[in-house]
């Protein structure tokens, strides 16, 4: 019997996704994000800081990819985080990086492949 490739999750199977760890560990270096966490204590905002340490790679936008924001966010300084799945992050978290300071703005998790990717923006201070 004939089986077609439609009738199958491409996660059914083992070997069925391709396993990009080794691939993206060659690629990767040591990254070292400042996460901030505020919370309200006695009607005080407090900021704490906390320093990780993650597998990943920091890619500014391509001119393509600016052009796919509005036109008014393609001032604003956009990259993509390429990181292994340790790296876990929401939609408007905020952290440090090489001293600057960005926001998530979206997550798609590739972990079935060994990675996950963000895209963050440059805030300003």
């Amino acid at each position: 019997m004939i089986s077609n490739g439609k009738d199958r999750l491409l996660t059914a199977n083992p070997g069925t996704l391709p396993d990009m760890t080794d691939a993206l560990m060659d690629w990767f270096q040591n990254l070292v994000f400042t996460t901030v966490t505020k919370t309200v204590v006695n009607f005080k905002l407090v900021e704490t800081v906390v320093a990780n340490s993650y597998q990943g790679v920091v890619q500014p936008f391509t001119p393509e990819q600016l052009q796919m924001k509005p036109m008014a966010q393609q001032q604003w300084k956009w990259s993509t985080v390429h990181a292994t799945p340790d790296l876990i992050m929401k939609n408007d978290d905020e952290f440090i990086y090489l001293g600057l300071e960005y926001r998530v703005v979206s997550k798609t998790d590739y972990k079935e492949y060994g990675y996950v990717l963000y895209e963050i923006v440059e805030t300003i201070p």
